[in-house]
């Protein structure tokens, strides 16, 4: 599994450090004591002078050679920040401090990058279990549950270096009491995650379809959703089979890149992680 880092910033003397230093920013003992990071890892720096740069550039940097990487870690310079409720959606974004606080590049980064790094390590650990991963990979948009929110909220503000795990097992706690299987009489003994519009949401094993990214209508961030969640890569062949407890499902869903989409009957609908939807 391969691990990319990439440094976002303002900053000249930033960027030439991380240039430099490269894989060496991180210390050798951490290095060491994290083998599911560090067995294999790379390290790049982006220097952008505005939001709106930087969310070109990092989509940009991840459109060429990144079909190998597993994790993606976008290290912010606060200064930008603006670009992390988007791409909080699809990488393990944490915002750093421009000031360094009031310390060296150097030691900054060496204060800074443990805590960072475990945090990610965990995190990966979590998603890297097939029964926890499908909880992570809920579609944003159209699964309706407030604890959802508020774990992808913690994503999408910027990971903080503490609390992420406490976070994790409270949103454990409260989606699996959505968990359970259909009561109608039916051959269909699969469990099911349902949400607060009583659509029933299963995470099917079969690969019959994919997600569209054609440009238009599709955006970066409907390509980059399709394959990435909080940092890590999922199978974009998946999806989820949605439908409700009896007879058949219709509505109103919002697609991958928001647009309201209205959904005629029909017994199920497969949904992706991104929300697309055939």
């Amino acid at each position: 599994m391969t691990i990319q880092f990439i440094v976002v910033t303002v900053s000249d003397d930033v960027f030439r450090y991380v240039g430099v230093k490269r894989t060496n920013i991180f210390p050798k003992d951490l290095r060491d004591t994290l083998p599911n990071v560090f067995a294999k890892f790379e390290v790049y720096g982006i220097k952008a002078s505005n939001p709106a740069e930087a969310l070109t550039m990092v989509y940009d940097h991840a459109s060429n050679g990144f079909d190998h990487i597993e994790g993606a870690v976008l290290l912010v310079d606060d200064r930008l920040s603006d670009i992390i409720p988007e791409l909080g959606r699809i990488f393990f974004v944490v915002k750093f401090d421009n000031n360094l606080g009031g310390m060296s590049i150097h030691n900054y980064f060496n204060k800074w990058l443990p805590p960072l790094a475990k945090t990610f390590s965990f995190f990966a650990s979590e998603f890297g279990n097939e029964g926890r991963r499908k909880l992570f990979l809920l579609p944003l948009r159209n699964f309706h549950a407030d604890e959802l929110q508020a774990m992808a909220n913690v994503f999408m503000s910027g990971v903080p270096l503490k609390g992420l795990p406490l976070a994790i097992m409270q949103f454990y706690g409260k989606i699996r009491d959505r968990q359970k299987p259909k009561t109608v009489k039916t051959k269909d003994k699969a469990s099911y995650l349902i949400d607060d519009k009583e659509r029933f949401y299963s995470y099917g094993p079969e690969h019959h379809a994919q997600p569209e990214t054609k440009n238009p209508p599709h955006g970066r961030d409907c390509v980059f959703a399709s394959r990435l969640r909080f940092g890590m890569r999922y199978d974009y062949g998946r999806h989820y089979n949605v439908s409700i407890e009896d007879g058949l499902i219709a509505g109103s869903f919002n697609d991958c890149h928001g647009a309201e989409s209205a959904i005629t009957e029909r017994s199920h609908i497969n949904m992706f992680p991104n929300d697309y939807m055939t």
